[in-house]
């Protein structure tokens, strides 16, 4: 007669019992391939350099694909330069999510300090920041992730600041997605007299009319 008990205790053991379990099937080892490829972030006075599986690269993102092509220099070479991209903090959360699949933007303080409304602003900022990498590199599946999140946040209660929004009309293109989701905001969320205000001709959020 089988013991139910000493049949669990051998599933968790062999790490069969879900699917976080330490030990499982090689069928499902992720594959990077052998090739890796440099990338360049910023300039000099803020330039930093990551080593990624071209594999990776070119799976999540048509930009990579087309530049890491043999007929291009960067392909040849396997060193890409991303120099318009100061900060690069935008570009370590895509290098993770390639590996992990996940977007490590959060911090955890205290809700209702200084410190969370502090958080909260540079979250946001780092995710926009985030999306427009997306868009340049044409990654559809990350900047699916960041818009996942953003909408998270504000479910939970946290409010984009308003001192995102000049940043985000700065560096979109006025069908972006991102773009559609701040007007809607706006419009759902804002008071009358601050849509009024930052619809003036010089603020350049002429969308939310």
């Amino acid at each position: 007669m089988v013991n139910p008990q000493a049949t669990k205790k051998r599933k968790i053991a062999n790490g069969n019992n879900t699917k976080f379990a330490l030990r499982q099937d090689a069928v499902n080892a992720p594959t990077y391939g052998i090739e890796t490829v440099v990338i360049r972030t910023g300039t000099e006075d803020y330039a930093k350099t990551f080593n990624v599986h071209k594999d990776l690269l070119t799976t999540h993102s048509d930009f990579f694909k087309a530049a890491l092509s043999r007929e291009w220099k960067e392909g040849q070479d396997r060193v890409v330069r991303l120099k318009e991209l100061e900060n690069p903090e935008p570009f370590k959360l895509f290098v993770d999510f390639l590996y992990t699949g996940k977007i490590f933007s959060g911090k955890v303080v205290d809700i209702g300090t200084l410190d969370h409304v502090k958080a909260n602003f540079q979250e946001y900022l780092l995710l926009v920041e985030a999306w427009t990498l997306g868009e340049m590199v044409l990654s559809t599946p990350f900047k699916d992730g960041i818009m996942d999140i953003m909408i998270s946040k504000l479910v939970a209660g946290d409010i984009i600041p308003d001192n995102i929004y000049p940043w985000v009309w700065k560096k979109t293109a006025s069908n972006s997605t991102l773009r559609r989701l701040l007007v809607d905001i706006a419009i759902w969320d804002w008071e009358e007299d601050t849509l009024s205000e930052e619809v003036k001709p010089e603020s350049r959020n002429v969308e939310l009319l």
